[in-house]
């Protein structure tokens, strides 16, 4: 996932969420992740819908994005 964002965004400012479905531990750590390695105007941690929960599973990770340039 971070590898697709770093091909699309590069060095631009980049509004991400970290999406998770009964993962907030990872979820975070992938938060962490992100603000290291890219430049963040927004981050934000939120919960898949429970439709995406359901049909993906406990533990997905998610992310999504867009960047000012």
């Amino acid at each position: 996932l971070l590898k697709i964002m770093s091909d699309k965004v590069g060095l631009n400012p980049v509004h991400v969420a970290v999406m998770h479905a009964y993962a907030l531990d990872e979820a975070e750590k992938l938060k962490e992740r992100v603000s290291s390695e890219f430049n963040c105007a927004e981050l934000w941690i939120t919960e898949f819908s429970p439709v995406m929960g359901y049909a993906c599973g406990t533990g997905t990770l998610g992310l999504a994005f867009y960047s000012e340039g």
